[in-house]
C-alpha cells in the first residue's frame, strides 16, 4: 500500500482521515499544519504517495505548502476545502474534494496511487 500524507488543520477530519486510510493499509502521516508538515517530513516527500492537504489551513495555506513542494511532489496533492474554491487553487491544476467528503472517494483517490510501498 502506499505512504500518505494528510495534511488537515481541524483535527476530527484529520483523525477520522488518519484511521480509515491505516485501515485501508496505508501508512498514515498526519500533520496539523503547513508548517508542522515541512518539518515533519524534511526530505521524505520522494516517499509519499499522495499528499491530503487541506486549503484553508493558518498560518501556512495549503496552496502556499504546495508551492514549497518539490514539482514531483506537487503532482501527488490532493486538495480538500470546506468553503469556496480558493482561485489559487485552480491555478495549480490539482484535484479538490470538499467537504464533507465520502470516505469512498477518499478510498478510491488513495487507491489510484501507484503502489510503491
Amino acid at each position: 500500500m502506499a505512504r500518505i500524507c494528510v495534511i488537515e488543520e481541524e483535527e476530527g477530519v484529520r483523525i477520522l482521515l488518519e484511521q480509515f486510510l491505516a485501515r485501508l493499509g496505508h501508512e498514515v502521516m498526519a500533520f496539523a499544519s503547513g508548517t508542522e508538515a515541512l518539518e515533519g517530513l524534511r526530505h521524505e516527500t520522494q516517499d509519499i504517495g499522495v499528499f491530503f492537504v487541506d486549503v484553508g489551513m493558518t498560518p501556512m495555506s495549503g496552496v502556499e505548502f504546495f508551492s514549497r513542494l518539490s514539482s514531483s511532489a506537487q503532482k501527488r496533492v490532493i486538495f480538500m476545502t470546506g468553503g469556496s474554491e480558493d482561485p489559487a487553487v485552480t491555478v495549480t491544476h490539482r484535484p479538490v474534494i470538499h467537504k464533507p467528503f465520502n470516505l469512498e472517494l477518499v478510498k478510491t483517490l488513495a487507491e489510484m496511487v501507484p503502489r510503491r510501498f
